[in-house]
């Protein structure tokens, strides 16, 4: 698939090659993602508190799950804050920029590493526009039935974070197509807890 088509046209490789400077990833670059997506939890999972550990695995009304949600929204003024202080650090490569980013942006004068932390700004908010709301369905259907318990929106709240930053390490590493390791981490816990939400949504109305 890396070679030219019949009529000499580059692939859609060489597309991407060109458009990003660097070449498409490896596997490695998801299956990290997939160990990561597994393994954080994991860890996390064994460093909780054992006192607070034991109250969120046994029941819990709706209000204080949802109290224990609440607890955990800082995690995302936290990463607004650094990606804050880190996309000003970029900025601060060009006085231009400085003045305006979003004008020297749209007259195609801004250097990629600006560009770039624009990027990684705004697929924070997309990431976060997915991933709580899962979470807010895995908290809401936590209950007797359920094959959790409240154990994991901590730990997935914290994953997420964590994810965030391997994400943004990738994006301006040596090739931005390793962000994929991030994305790959965040997707693996939407589709979980998102296919249980809408399956317990479903089972709960319908």
């Amino acid at each position: 698939m890396g070679s030219p088509g019949k009529d000499g046209t580059p692939s859609w490789r060489r597309y991407v090659e060109s458009y990003k400077g660097t070449s498409f990833p490896s596997p490695f670059v998801p299956l990290a993602g997939l160990a990561l997506g597994s393994g954080i939890p994991y860890v996390l999972m064994k460093c909780l508190n054992e006192s607070v550990a034991a109250s969120l695995e046994s029941p819990m009304s709706l209000t204080d799950r949802l109290q224990v949600l609440a607890k955990c929204v800082p995690l995302v003024a936290l990463l607004g804050i650094s990606e804050f202080i880190l996309g000003a650090a970029a900025r601060a490569t060009s006085p231009k920029a400085s003045a305006s980013p979003a004008a020297v942006q749209a007259m195609g004068q801004a250097p990629f590493a600006i560009v770039q932390a624009n990027r990684i700004f705004q697929n924070h908010i997309e990431s976060a526009f997915m991933y709580w709301p899962m979470l807010l369905g895995v908290t809401s259907f936590c209950d007797e039935s359920a094959p959790y318990d409240m154990r994991v929106v901590p730990v997935m709240a914290v994953s997420w974070l964590l994810f965030r930053f391997v994400y943004r390490i990738g994006y301006i590493s040596s090739s931005p197509f390793n962000r994929i390791t991030g994305t790959t981490a965040c997707m693996i816990h939407v589709m979980m807890g998102g296919s249980y939400s809408v399956y317990r949504f479903t089972k709960t109305f319908f």
